[in-house]
């Protein structure tokens, strides 16, 4: 059996209607805030800004001023200032770059040199001797031996 193809159509409502709905719901949100919800709200007695808050609520004092606008700090660096020292800090920033980038690296001088191997050769203690052929020959064969497949099973 075929459904009916309307049935599961996608409607889209027209521009202009969704637009109505958009404003009556922006209606509807700002209206709680033309209605006074904040006039009736209580403080909790026991808050302990309680006093302040109540004393402020009911002072009708006007906005402030910009002259009441305290006045520009004199300890601080003028804004020229702030640029030069981000300045030098861009050119610290690729000095450092510079320095530290690949091939850059080394130990200059040939007695720094041979001092810091000796140094480390001394803490890495005794060197090791060098494997016997030998051995190896025979660790390589077994390990060739163990690596075989396993025969196929019989039928």
């Amino acid at each position: 059996m075929k459904a009916l193809a309307r049935l599961f159509a996608i409607r889209r409502q027209s521009g202009a209607a969704a637009r109505l709905m958009a404003c009556a719901g922006a209606c509807l949100l700002t209206s709680a805030c033309v209605g006074g919800v904040m006039s009736d709200t209580k403080i909790d007695p026991q808050s302990p800004i309680a006093g302040d808050a109540a004393k402020l609520a009911r002072s009708n004092k006007d906005f402030p001023k910009f002259s009441e606008i305290p006045p520009v700090p004199t300890d601080v660096r003028p804004p020229r200032m702030f640029g030069i020292a981000a300045a030098e800090t861009v050119r610290v920033r690729d000095d450092i770059i510079r320095k530290t980038e690949p091939n850059t690296w080394t130990l200059q001088g040939g007695e720094t040199t041979s001092a810091f191997a000796t140094q480390g050769r001394t803490a890495a203690g005794p060197e090791a001797p060098p494997a016997d052929p030998a051995v190896t020959e025979a660790f390589a064969r077994e390990l060739r031996k163990r690596a075989t497949p396993p025969p196929p099973p019989k039928r």
